[in-house]
């Protein structure tokens, strides 16, 4: 399966009983997938239609391979890494010259990045476990195959044959311990869009530990055999623990840990409630007294080669500790740990070595022992200015930057490719050109195509009259979903939704079964309707979510991707009959809001705290979604259809229907009647300041 599973499964992905469907067909995502009008020019309504995807960007701020996998994946793209959409650029160069042209690009391209100077990062058997619980949950095997079983495996007999096949037909990773560095890596997987503008590979919204654990855990082949050697930076363990006192650190399983470059609460990862061990080696220049200080609001020691020379234990305001300490030049083994019990949080090291002045203790003097992990087969690499000015002129007369943009120049072109066809005189029956099946024109591309992605293409350019059209919000819509993968989480219109074994990878984080709601990212059949415009927009581009229990997060794909669906999504799904929104804040409305909304949010009413957490505060029971939420999210309409008859909008939901033929056992507010008492519960829920909780719920803390 050539190109990507995505593109190669298009066909299916349209087959509906919907006549409407044939207005996006799987060429024209393949026309848009590989970026075809970057070389052959169309008209602008062609142009915007397309919408075509954004190529990595390169130099300085662009994607950081290993410099062996840059030029392998020049030489040929489809054999470094299978599925990828870049095309054989060189296919036409005799062999040697294939691989001096290569080599120059890659001395070209990577004399533009500011050299790697940090140590390899060691490997941490704590961090590759984490990370292999990160992978498996957050959502990256809804595109990536897994590569461990689910927990619940067992339960399934057909789980090891159906984790294979997932193996062969998922997005593939590649060749990741040849192509990167943990460091790199773990750069990449926190801000994808930084290096991959398009939002195919979104962002999981992962702090640096996170990022530097699913890291370690895809590169963990990398992992040494044999005795440690000494790395910059100290080892640190976080606990999340609520703590009167200073643990003993070795009975606590740590959250997370890694590497930092000083003693720091910027690793923790919430505000209150914590503690943190640091561990390494202080290398000592001169011989003699040297005087310590922790300063800590709550408590801290500092040991040096397991001796304690600072003791600031105990819950306390921010105050300074000093101990003292002869110690012979060369290395010594130090470790701080530091505890916060609720309320301020302060913490610093520093010390003051023999005729020197009182300072924080420098990174230079801080590192520890570990195992490197470091890309296989890679090697010293010096750039060769000669040839990364060849490569320069190679990348300029290839006319790379009408994909990747313009870089810096080095040398003058010698010769440019010439100008490709445009796209309106690409109708041949046959392929040809770069998508020809064997050996395309010398000065064309060459794209490894299966069979019938060449059919749907050839289909689509000689029927282009349609790809001048504006698309109807509802293909539209599906055309974005589809090119960005949406599809492997949601469902809507009867397409996509997560099957399979990969429905045992959701779950649910905390210890309350919510069942399905809890962990299944929700469907999205007309969520234009359900959803305010503005909170979809907050959910797509700003990281918005209200389901804190889900592990799977929802990605964010970059604003200039779907900063359009929004509104495609109303325009999509508008009912014709729904009804207006209601002034909440039109006389008496407030008032039944207070005397009749909240009461029947509360036990005094329908009891929905008992499920639903509400600004903030803690449900009775499960905490499922933060009711105070609404009134920024939902639109009434939906809403009231939905506290209506819950089943007809959300199969399967867990929320009960309260009005039985329109009329609820509530029948000392509003009568039990079922518009008055929905429509006093939104006028409650749609204000954004909560004043008075519902009755029965405890304000937190």
């Amino acid at each position: 399966m050539r190109i990507a599973p995505l593109l190669a499964g298009l066909a299916t992905l349209f087959v509906t009983a919907s006549p409407a469907s044939a207005a996006v067909d799987p060429g024209e995502i393949l026309l848009s997938e590989m970026n075809c009008v970057a070389c052959h020019e169309a008209p602008p309504a062609v142009t915007a239609r397309l919408a075509s995807r954004r190529s990595p960007r390169l130099g300085a701020e662009g994607v950081r391979v290993t410099p062996h996998h840059l030029r392998a994946f020049l030489e040929n793209p489809a054999v470094a890494k299978p599925g990828t959409l870049m095309p054989d650029a060189l296919h036409a160069l005799e062999p040697a010259r294939k691989a001096e042209v290569a080599e120059a690009l890659t001395h070209y391209l990577v004399s533009l990045q500011k050299p790697d100077t940090r140590r390899p990062a060691a490997a941490s058997s704590m961090l590759i476990h984490m990370g292999k619980t990160l992978y498996h949950s957050v959502g990256c095997v809804q595109c990536h195959a897994p590569q461990e079983l689910p927990a619940n495996a067992s339960a399934n007999p057909n789980a090891a044959t159906d984790l294979e096949k997932l193996q062969a037909t998922s997005v593939p990773l590649g060749p990741v311990v040849e192509k990167y560095s943990v460091n790199e890596l773990a750069a990449f997987l926190k801000d994808p869009l930084q290096a991959r503008p398009a939002g195919r590979m979104p962002s999981l919204k992962l702090n640096d530990v996170e990022g530097r654990a699913i890291a370690m855990y895809l590169l963990r082949e990398l992992v040494p055999a044999g005795k440690p050697t000494r790395l910059d930076g100290l080892l640190y363990e976080y606990y999340e623990e609520q703590l009167p006192e200073l643990p003993e650190f070795d009975r606590l399983p740590p959250k997370t840990g890694g590497v930092t470059d000083a003693f720091t609460l910027k690793v923790a990862e919430r505000k209150n409630d914590f503690a943190i061990r640091f561990r390494g080696t202080l290398t000592i220049e001169k011989e003699g007294e040297h005087r310590f200080w922790t300063r800590s609001d709550d408590g801290s020691r500092l040991f040096i080669d397991g001796v304690k020379v600072v003791e600031n234990g105990g819950i306390h305001p921010a105050q300074d500790r000093e101990g003292k300490m002869n110690l012979t030049a060369g290395e010594h083994a130090i470790e701080v740990v530091y505890f916060d019990g609720g309320g301020q949080r302060e913490f610093s090291v520093q010390w003051q070595p023999p005729d020197g002045k009182r300072e924080p203790i420098p990174a230079g003097v801080l590192s520890h022992d570990g195992q490197p992990m470091v890309p296989r087969g890679a090697g010293e690499f010096i750039v060769d200015a000669g040839k990364a000015a060849a490569g320069a002129n190679h990348y300029l007369a290839m006319q790379c930057a009408k994909c990747h943009g313009d870089l810096p120049a080095t040398a003058t072109i010698d010769a440019l490719t010439p100008n490709a066809k445009p796209l309106a005189q690409l109708r041949a029956r046959q392929p040809s050109g770069c998508i020809a099946p064997t050996k395309p024109a010398p000065n064309a591309p060459k794209f490894d195509l299966t069979d019938r992605q060449r059919v749907v293409l050839l289909a689509t350019l000689q029927n282009q009259g349609v790809l001048a059209e504006v698309l109807e919000p509802r293909e539209a819509v599906r055309r974005t979903m589809t090119a960005l993968n949406c599809f492997a989480c949601h469902a809507r219109d009867r397409r996509g939704g997560v099957e399979g074994l990969r429905r045992d990878y959701l779950t649910s984080e905390g210890e309350v079964d919510l069942g399905d709601e809890g962990r299944i990212p929700p469907s999205l059949n007309g969520v234009g309707a359900k959803l305010q415009t503005e909170w979809i927009r907050t959910v797509l581009t700003e990281g918005g979510a209200v389901r804190p229990y889900m592990a799977t997060r929802m990605p964010q794909f970059g604003k200039a991707n779907v900063d359009h669906l929004p509104e495609l999504y109303e325009k999509a799904d508008a009912r014709a009959e729904a009804q207006p929104q209601p002034d909440c804040f039109a006389p008496g409305m407030a008032e039944q809001a207070n005397k009749f909304g909240r009461r029947l949010i509360g036990t005094t009413g329908l009891s929905c705290i008992a499920c639903h957490n509400f600004a903030g505060n803690q449900s009775l029971g499960v905490p499922a979604l933060d009711l105070a939420t609404t009134g920024q999210r939902l639109k009434w309409d939906w809403f009231r259809r939905y506290l209506l008859d819950p089943q007809s909008l959300r199969p399967g939901t867990r929320m009960p229907a309260f009005w039985q033929d329109g009329k609820s056992t509530m029948v000392a507010l509003l009568g039990g009647e079922a518009e008055p008492q929905i429509l006093a519960i939104w006028s409650f829920l749609a204000r954004k300041n909560f004043t008075d909780l519902p009755p029965g719920l405890a304000p937190r803390p």
